[in-house]
């Protein structure tokens, strides 16, 4: 447990995640939230789980205690993306359906016949309620928990009765305000964000203005080098003058995300060609358009990918990682500027030492925060 605790450490997520205490598996630290569990499940084992018990280069026996395990964890970790996704597919509850019967044999099989629990038998239902109610997202329960947890520590001085209302209307108001306060705070941060954009220009330098030139044009609009004379009437000539930010949003208006030039909001997932791809961010700038709005771009250090290949076989090192949801990469030295507009999703990760996974010392295991992305893009799914 205390290898588990030490790689805990060095897993950063983004800001606004529940992560669990530092001293998990502690008596004294108590129960775990349910949102501390949902973290641990979807962003932080599936980073740990490989480096813990993956080797490096050979391949696993699937009949094995270790790989039945890293089945188990997987399939489970599969069930709880398809439960926090937004965006669901036809064959998505027939997959969590078929993965949650994998995950209860090998869990009797592994931990020799373990205790059933309500929430097993609860899970039972789920494919049918995905396919009538649609995301499990949009019926969470964490506002409604929220809400008694505040409920129970009102002070009714024994004269309940004199209350104004009843507790049941108040529990609703409450479960409203909890449910809207995110999408209130992110539409704040978003004005936040254009505010910073006032204030003195800097002159950028050649390798950044050549990006946003590209960004530009990859767009579909037309702009001219600030040298390239004579200069037709009309024609935008973009400014080599911008102003930064450390931070952007991104994102539809309810689930606005922020991302920013210092951790733990820097590793993003962005979509370029039609693929998906992973980078840091270096750079916020917002220069001048053709009118008086801001044309802004982001500029980040590009990541290569490991274990690309659309499927793996069972046993193979690759099978477990997309199993688990996550990435290896390389941190490159190429750089690359994309739009607000490109940017899926923040993501958690982890720095490896050198020739870990097939990664350099300037290796990273990469797992999105976002379970839109995960449903459209998972490689096991169906």
């Amino acid at each position: 447990m205390s290898v588990f605790r030490d790689l805990l450490q060095t897993v950063v997520t983004p800001r606004g995640a529940s992560r669990p205490p530092s001293n998990l598996g502690c008596a004294k630290h108590g129960k775990l939230k349910a949102v501390q569990w949902l973290c641990l499940f979807t962003l932080i084992l599936p980073l740990i789980i490989p480096e813990m018990y993956i080797e490096r280069r050979r391949p696993i026996n699937v009949n094995s205690i270790r790989g039945k395990f890293l089945q188990n964890i997987g399939d489970l970790v599969q069930c709880t993306q398809i439960i926090r996704a937004r965006v669901l597919r036809s064959g998505h509850a027939g997959r969590f359906a078929n993965e949650y019967k994998r995950y209860t044999i090998s869990s009797k099989e592994i931990f020799n016949n373990p205790k059933v629990k309500p929430n097993n038998h609860y899970a039972l239902h789920i494919p049918k309620q995905l396919i009538l109610w649609g995301p499990m997202f949009g019926v969470g329960e964490f506002a409604g928990k929220q809400a008694i947890g505040l409920l129970q520590k009102v002070s009714t001085n024994g004269r309940i009765e004199e209350l104004h209302g009843t507790l049941m209307k108040k529990a609703l108001q409450t479960q409203r305000l909890l449910g809207s306060h995110k999408r209130v705070m992110n539409r704040l941060d978003a004005k936040d964000t254009m505010s910073k954009c006032k204030g003195h220009h800097i002159k950028v330098g050649d390798l950044v203005y050549t990006k946003m030139i590209s960004l530009i044009e990859r767009n579909g609009g037309k702009v001219r080098i600030v040298e390239d004379f004579p200069h037709p009437e009309g024609s935008w000539i973009l400014s080599q003058f911008a102003i930064t930010s450390r931070s952007v949003c991104f994102g539809e208006e309810e689930y606005l995300q922020k991302a920013t030039t210092m951790a733990p909001n820097t590793l993003v997932v962005y979509k370029f060609n039609g693929n998906f791809e992973y980078g840091l961010v270096k750079g916020i700038y917002h220069f001048q358009g053709r009118d008086s709005s801001l044309v802004t771009g982001i500029y980040l250090t590009q990541i290569s990918q490991e274990y690309s290949r659309p499927k793996y076989s069972p046993g193979h090192i690759g099978y477990y990682l997309q199993l688990l949801g996550v990435t290896v990469g390389n941190i490159c030295t190429t750089t690359l500027m994309i739009s607000p507009q490109d940017v899926i999703s923040l993501a958690a990760y982890q720095l490896f030492e050198n020739d870990v996974f097939r990664a350099t010392s300037d290796g990273t295991i990469i797992s999105p925060a976002n379970r839109l992305f995960h449903s459209l893009h998972s490689q096991t799914s169906v």
